[in-house]
């Protein structure tokens, strides 16, 4: 898998290959507002390489999820390009869709959305939680996510659930039971410290 860094003009400044000895694919990328570069995707390699940290360990069992924080102030035609590699986590305990979306608040936790779920990763790759995001009794995928000023995680993306949990005040409460089973897209806005959402609806 490649990171490519270029200038403002689109020429080549620096290229970073990192992945194993399978397939490895990324999927997402993001700039955070700490001024990090985040990456997100999905290994079949078990020799991913990963940091020297607890929880950064290689998988057993293929396929699995990695994310990568880079410093792209380090990567530069001078230096390693390994060397910008601030952390590489690879992790199969969560849920394994392929993600869609990464971000960051201004505290350098990431968050990774695959499939209904985001994953959120500590600032040093040392700690991967769930952030809670009740999504009704069908398929639920996130397709988008953005962090606000104030950390919060703001998903959307579309539902099959006619039973989608929605929050008071919510524009639209209950999927339409005439577009069943057809998607419907829908908003949320997540607590990142573990408690229920503090938004969700299903757009006009």
């Amino acid at each position: 898998m490649f990171v490519v860094k270029l200038d403002p003009n689109g020429a080549l400044k620096a290229t970073m290959l990192i992945g194993g000895s399978s397939n490895d694919a990324g999927t997402a990328i993001a700039l955070g507002a700490d001024g990090f570069l985040y990456v997100a995707g999905v290994t079949g390699s078990e020799d991913f390489p990963v940091s020297a940290t607890p929880f950064a360990r290689p998988i057993a069992n293929p396929p699995g999820l990695f994310a990568l924080k880079i410093d792209p102030r380090a990567l530069n035609g001078d230096t390693p390009a390994f060397n910008a590699l601030w952390y590489s986590v690879v992790f199969s305990g969560f849920n394994t869709d392929t993600p869609s979306a990464v971000g960051a608040d201004s505290q350098g936790n990431a968050y990774i959305a695959s499939g209904a779920s985001v994953t959120k990763i500590s600032p040093y790759g040392t700690q991967a939680t769930s952030v809670p995001f009740p999504t009704g009794s069908d398929r639920t995928s996130i397709a988008g996510l953005a962090l606000d000023q104030q950390g919060y995680v703001h998903v959307a993306g579309i539902t099959f659930s006619t039973d989608f949990p929605t929050t008071r005040g919510a524009w639209i409460t209950s999927a339409k039971p005439t577009q069943s089973p057809s998607a419907e897209p829908f908003l949320a806005k997540l607590n990142p410290n573990g408690s229920d959402p503090v938004r969700s609806t299903l757009p006009i």
